[in-house]
This record gives structure tokens, C-alpha cells and sequence, in this order.
């Protein structure tokens, strides 16, 4: 076993192996492959085992060949010291190689821990079990702790009990700190970068052996609060990097995540509504500037998210950690915003929040420190620039801003008012929105100072009131052409917005905008006090809730940041998983309510009804024409028509009406002539040409292809609406009664579903 596989020894070894295997086995065609990559597995021809045993080596371990008829020392299985494990086979044994597989290249650089996944991935839970092996039960049971937010401790108590409950000399870890262990080859990289305390550097490249900032002198170690001294080995400030290159691949590597990735280009209905960010300008901007980028539709649209967060699940603002999320454009709608689709890039580690040297949907203030405006004083709007019209509150000290009649139409009756608003008619035009190739002229003169030292000093030396850093996003080449840059969380204006209208209208203390100072304001600015507010509540955005989700990762709250990432970088492995083994469904991504087999199910119980002979008819025929072996059948009978009627042969109408009225009779005696002539028929096509029974079982809703149907009815009492439907339907289209050349084409008919019958 441990010659060279090219030297004769070897392969005389080879052949007494397969001979020896051949001569105890029932199936001389097929049997278990002891090779590295089947591992008694799979089973193989024996030309092929002598194949593989060349090609990948034989287990070196398998001493004693009791699956291909040698007894052990005790004259069964072999002592379990001698063989790494008892094997079995079970039923997710083949994904759970290939998802292996998949993950060998996170461990070229240990083949020790791919050696122990690789065990972990064929070792039975216990012995016996022909249904999980170690890791594809803790995979579902890592499932269920991520998708159901149970506790680090919990899950040790949970995996405590089982291992108690499980049969003797089960595999199942102790605690929660094993099965991440077990985990750790299935997880993705990730980079810990030191970084300058007041975000001048990063320590890396040419100041990856630096010990202070260049920039403002502080330490790159923490200093120690007593006696100040200088913790070297421990950093001030860490960034936490996650290449995604190698989590596209991994996405790539998953069939069917592949093929949503390219749903933009293949999948998506083209008929000029907006139903996702394909369908946008700036989508079809870039297509169009760069024809090759969008050739490929593998290449991917990224988006990043950014806000600052309390890990410590409370609002307070002493403790600020920033997740930089990435999502991806390429996906369906209903995809692209679900927790398992959404990345995180960065994470950048409190307490104090990053500002204005950060930069990426997030709320006003993150857009003013990403776009490098300002968010705040006279030109707080980014859009408006220098054309904001803003005035300083006497009383409240503070800034309003007004003038919102100039984005109305020109001759729009508000602008004429006065009494309504300040007492003023407005026929201003709206200012200027400036471009991104507009914008790069101006940043592209205030130079550039990193961290939060210098920002003041350098503010005062800058000509423009709106800009105050150039935005690092301008180094790409697409940036200034795009028409958004930079988006809102709407979730953030809605909340602010709404709290503050809520407030007021109530009378709440300490929220209310309502006071002395307010009333003094509005008598100055000639404003009513009697206006009619409306206002609409809104709900949190995807971003939002899975800020929440990223909260709910802190175990340590000394360590929030670390906690983070570990849960994370779990999760990913879990998700990961969770491509290749059955029954087994993605943390994130909710389960449809509306499962169904192949034939469908009804939603509740039915009763028997009898349809009439015309209901009967257009239900056999509607199945006919769209049955694939009917086909040849309509082209015959198309051609028997236009012999048996040669003076009807060229009006198609006629032609469409009578095969309508009469295939169905003439497929079953074409049937029936063809089997008395002792013809092989299919039973399908029997059955078809036979037609379906008069009796059917009426549902009020049923559920087939994943899609809920009711009728008009139980409609009445919901509320929504699922008994809408539309076919696209092959038929005659005429202009006109006396139209003498019909044309055939697909036409889309709406209807609403009266009952529902199987």
C-alpha cells in the first residue's frame, strides 16, 4: 500500500486487491472504491478502482478490508483503533463529499484540517446511524441555532443533552466551542489591519511595522490606564477586512446561486417598468459606456451600506462600531435584500464613530461623511449645493429651510398663494442639480488630510461652503458619469420625520417642537399656526433589520467587535452547508407558506360536483394543446381538415373553430383504430385521447407551482387577492368582423378564477 504507485510492486498489489474483492463480492460489476477521493463510498467498476488507485492513491488507513469481505481480528468489523471510523452509508453521504470538496481550497495551505473535515464528513453520528454523520448533524443543528437566535450557552446545554440522549460512543461535540472548531475549515478568511486611533492610517503596506501614526504621532498599541504604559501587542483601533473575491467564488461554486446571479441578463421581464435596479438609467448607463463589462452577465453590480451601530443593543451613542455591508444587484428582487445575500466587507471597531474620514445607503449625517459634503448649516442639501435656501431661526437658533414651492410647475396655483405660506407668491426656478463630472471639478481642489486631527484647520482654508473632502469613490473610472451615487435609508428620514410630527401633535414632553420659541419664529416668518399636518408611518429597511441581526451576534460585550465576526464567519460556514444537504433551509431566506408536491395541494377541503359537457370539453382540449406528444396529432388533423374541406382550406378562422369543436373526437378514434391495429401506443397518449372523468373534487383555493390560487368567493372574505389570472394563449387576432386575413399570435387574456376544480 505505501509503494510507488509507479513501481511494479504497486500495481501486482492493485490487481491482487480487485481479485481479491471480485472473489467475495455477490456483484462482480460493481464495488466500494477504497481510493482517497471515493473512501469506500461510492462504488466503482473495477477498471475504474484500478484507475483511481493509480490516480488518487489508495487510503492508507483501510489495513483491513472488511468492506470487500476480510474479517477482522474478532472475525467482523476491526478494532476501531485500527480504522479511523466505521463508515456508513446514509442518505446526504454524496452531497456532503461534494460539499467538502468544494471548501478543499480554504485548506491547501493545512491539509491536516481538510483531513479532518474530510473525516468529520463521512464518520457516522454514532454507530449505526445510516441517516447523519457528524458534521451534517451539526450543520442542521448550527442551522437552527442561527436561524432561531439561541444562545452560545443554550446550544452548549442543548448539544450536552443530545450527546446524553444519543446512543454510546456518539460523536456529538460538547459544547458550542468544539463544533466551531469543527466549523473552521468551512469558514472564509479574514484580515485583522491595525489602525491609527484617530483613523489617519491603516498599518499596512509600507506602515505595516510602523508603531505611531506618521500623521498625528498617537501609538499604534493601547495604553495602559495605570502608570501609562504602552501594551504592545494590542492595538488601538482594528479594522476587520473580508476579501470577497473568495466568497464570489464560493457563490459561483453553488449551481443554483450561479444561476440567480444571472438572473438580470436571462430571466428578468423587459416591458420598461421599474422593478429593479436593471431596470434603472444608471444600470443601462454603464451597459452602454462600457458594452464589454455588460457583455458578461457573471460580472457583478455591488452596492455598499453603511451606519453606525451600538453593539450593546441600546441607543446610546458612547460605544460606535460600523459594519460596511455589501449587496448584490445581480440577483432577483426577492433575493438580493435577504440576510444570506447580504456581505459584510468591513467592520470598523469603536468606540468612537469614524467620521469624516469614512467612506459608502445610510442615513444624512453617514451620506454627508461618505460623500464628503455637508449635511449641516446654510448648504445642508447635497442636491441643491449652493442654491439651498436656508434661513437662521432667531429664537430656536437653528437653521430652517424653505422654498420648496420652486420644484412645483411653473404655473402650479401654489405659487401664487401668499396666506397659505409666508405671506409670499414663489416663481423662482429650482437651482441647478449639479453632475458627478461637475462635482469631481470642485473636490478635485481641497487636498486631502487623513484622520480627525486637522479637520478644522483645514475647513477654514477651503473656498466652498458644500464639499469638504473628495470622495474616495471618485477613483472609479464609472463614479462621476453615474446619475445616484450616493442613496438614503429611508427608514431613518421616516422615523426622524414621523417622531417629531407625532410629538408635536400630541404634546409630548421633551419631544414636542412646540414652544415659546417656535411660536416666536412663526410670527417672524409670517408662517400659520394652524396648518393640517398629514404624515404616514413607515417600517424598517433591510439594512436596518440586519443591523439587528449583527447586534444579536455579541456574546462578550467587552469584545463586541471580535464576537461579531466569529458568529459571522460560523454563519457563512453554515450557509455554505446548507447548498449541499437536503432539507436544510438557507438562515434568512423565509420558507414560502405556499409548499406543494407535484400535483399541487388544495388549501382546504372539497366537495364532488358534476360539470357540464361544455366545461368537460374545453378542459380536455386546453390539456391537449398543450401536451408535447399531441402535437404531431393537431399538425395531422390541421391536414385531414383542409382535405376532407379543400374550399375551406384558406380561411383560417374556420379552420381554428372546427378543430376546436371536433379534435378531441377524432384523437380518440385515431387512438382507438391505431391500437385495434396493433400499434404501440403510449399509455400517456391513451389516457389523454380517452379524456378526463365528468366528476370533479372543487376546492375554494389550491396551491400548485409554488403560487396560491383562490376563487372570487373566498377572495370576498381575505384580504388580498389571489383569484386574478392570465394566459397567454396562441388565437386568431382580426381587426374586425369582416377582416378577411386573421393573424396568429399570442395574445395575454385576464379573468378571475369563478371555482376550482381537479
Amino acid at each position: 500500500m505505501s509503494k510507488d504507485r509507479r513501481s511494479v510492486e504497486y500495481d501486482e498489489g492493485v490487481e491482487n486487491f480487485i481479485n481479491f474483492a471480485l472473489a467475495h463480492s455477490t456483484n462482480h460489476t460493481s464495488i466500494k472504491c477504497p481510493c482517497l477521493r471515493c473512501g469506500n463510498l461510492l462504488c466503482q467498476t473495477p477498471q475504474v478502482i484500478r484507475e483511481h488507485l493509480f490516480f488518487n492513491g489508495i487510503d492508507l488507513s483501510y489495513r483491513v478490508w472488511y468492506w470487500h469481505g476480510e474479517k477482522g481480528p474478532s472475525g467482523g468489523f476491526s478494532n476501531v483503533s485500527q480504522q479511523r471510523y466505521d463508515k456508513c452509508e446514509y442518505t446526504d453521504v454524496a452531497d456532503t463529499i461534494d460539499m467538502v470538496n468544494a471548501a478543499q481550497v480554504n485548506c491547501m495551505n493545512d491539509p491536516q484540517v481538510f483531513g479532518r473535515l474530510l473525516e468529520d464528513a463521512e464518520k457516522p453520528l454514532y454507530p449505526g446511524c445510516m441517516k447523519y454523520t457528524k458534521l451534517s448533524a451539526l450543520v442542521k443543528l448550527y442551522n437552527l441555532k442561527a436561524r432561531y437566535g439561541w444562545s452560545d450557552k443554550g446550544f452548549s446545554e442543548l448539544l450536552q443533552l443530545l450527546r446524553d440522549m444519543l446512543p454510546l460512543n456518539n460523536e456529538m461535540p460538547l459544547s458550542m466551542y468544539e463544533a466551531k472548531k469543527t466549523f473552521s475549515a468551512l469558514g472564509m478568511e479574514y484580515q485583522k489591519i491595525h489602525a491609527c486611533p484617530n483613523d489617519c492610517i491603516l498599518y499596512r503596506n509600507e506602515y505595516k511595522d510602523a508603531i505611531a501614526c506618521p500623521t498625528c504621532g498617537k501609538s499604534r498599541w493601547k495604553i495602559n490606564n495605570e502608570g501609562g504604559k504602552i501594551k504592545k501587542g494590542v492595538p488601538a483601533k482594528v479594522l476587520w477586512y473580508f476579501p470577497p473575491i473568495p466568497r464570489f467564488k464560493r457563490m459561483f461554486q453553488s449551481s443554483e446561486t450561479a444561476k440567480h446571479l444571472m438572473w438580470h441578463a436571462k430571466d428578468k421581464e423587459c416591458d420598461g417598468k421599474l422593478r429593479h435596479p436593471s431596470d434603472s438609467s444608471a444600470w443601462k448607463l454603464v451597459d452602454h459606456m462600457w458594452p464589454d463589462f455588460a457583455s458578461e452577465p457573471r460580472n457583478l453590480r455591488l452596492a455598499l451600506s453603511t451606519d453606525g451601530i451600538n453593539p450593546h443593543k441600546s441607543m446610546s451613542s458612547r460605544h460606535s462600531c460600523w459594519p460596511v455591508i455589501m449587496v448584490i444587484y445581480n440577483l432577483p428582487p426577492w433575493l438580493c435584500m435577504k440576510r444570506k445575500f447580504m456581505m459584510l466587507s468591513l467592520l470598523i471597531s469603536g468606540p468612537r464613530q469614524p467620521g469624516h474620514p469614512l467612506w459608502t445607503i445610510n442615513d444624512f449625517p453617514a451620506y454627508g461623511n461618505l460623500a464628503g459634503c455637508t449635511v449641516k448649516g446654510y448648504y445642508a442639501c447635497p442636491i441643491c449645493g449652493e442654491g439651498t435656501y436656508s434661513k437662521r431661526l432667531k429664537h430656536g437658533r437653528k437653521n430652517s429651510y424653505m422654498g420648496h414651492r420652486r420644484f412645483l410647475p411653473r404655473n402650479h396655483p401654489y405659487r401664487r398663494q401668499k396666506k397659505a405660506f409666508n405671506g409670499e407668491q414663489d416663481f423662482r426656478i429650482p437651482p441647478k442639480i449639479l453632475s458627478g463630472e461637475e462635482i469631481l471639478e470642485k473636490v478635485d481642489l481641497i487636498p486631502i488630510s487623513w484622520g480627525k486631527m486637522k479637520i478644522k484647520s483645514l475647513e477654514s482654508d477651503v473656498n466652498t461652503n458644500c464639499w469638504k473632502k473628495k470622495s474616495i469613490f471618485f477613483e472609479l473610472e464609472y463614479w462621476k458619469y453615474l446619475h445616484v451615487r450616493h442613496n438614503l435609508d429611508v427608514m431613518h428620514i421616516e422615523k426622524n420625520v414621523c417622531e417629531s410630527i407625532i410629538g408635536t401633535l400630541f404634546n409630548i414632553p421633551g419631544k414636542t417642537k412646540d414652544g415659546l420659541n417656535a411660536r416666536l419664529d412663526l410670527v417672524e416668518m409670517g408662517l400659520r399656526c394652524d396648518y393640517v399636518v398629514q404624515f404616514t408611518l413607515g417600517g424598517c429597511t433591510h439594512f436596518e433589520r440586519y443591523m439587528k441581526v449583527l447586534k444579536g451576534y455579541v456574546r462578550n460585550h467587552n469584545r463586541p467587535e471580535g464576537c461579531i465576526v466569529e458568529c459571522y464567519l460560523a454563519e457563512e460556514a453554515v450557509e455554505f452547508c446548507t447548498e449541499y444537504l437536503s432539507g436544510t433551509h438557507a438562515i434568512g431566506i423565509p420558507k414560502s407558506n405556499n409548499y406543494d408536491n407535484k400535483f399541487g395541494r388544495p388549501i382546504t377541503g372539497g366537495r364532488s360536483a358534476n360539470i357540464d359537457h361544455k366545461s368537460w370539453l374545453q378542459a380536455h382540449h386546453y390539456v391537449l394543446e398543450n401536451t408535447t406528444i399531441v402535437q404531431p396529432y393537431i399538425e395531422e388533423h390541421m391536414n385531414w381538415l383542409k382535405s376532407q374541406y379543400p374550399r375551406q382550406s384558406k380561411r383560417q378562422i374556420w379552420l381554428q373553430e372546427e378543430h376546436m369543436r371536433c379534435f378531441t373526437y377524432w384523437l380518440k378514434g385515431k387512438v382507438e383504430e391505431a391500437i385495434h391495429n396493433g400499434q404501440d401506443i403510449p399509455n400517456t397518449l391513451r389516457w389523454l385521447a380517452h379524456g378526463p372523468t365528468h366528476q370533479v373534487v372543487k376546492y375554494p383555493g389550491y396551491i400548485i407551482n409554488g403560487c396560491r390560487y383562490h376563487t372570487k368567493e373566498r377572495d370576498m372574505t381575505c384580504v388580498t387577492q389571489n383569484s386574478g389570472v392570465s394566459i397567454l394563449a396562441g388565437t386568431m387576432q382580426i381587426a374586425s368582423s369582416k377582416d378577411k386575413n386573421p393573424v396568429f399570435g399570442e395574445l395575454c387574456f385576464y379573468g378571475s378564477l369563478m371555482r376550482y376544480g381537479s
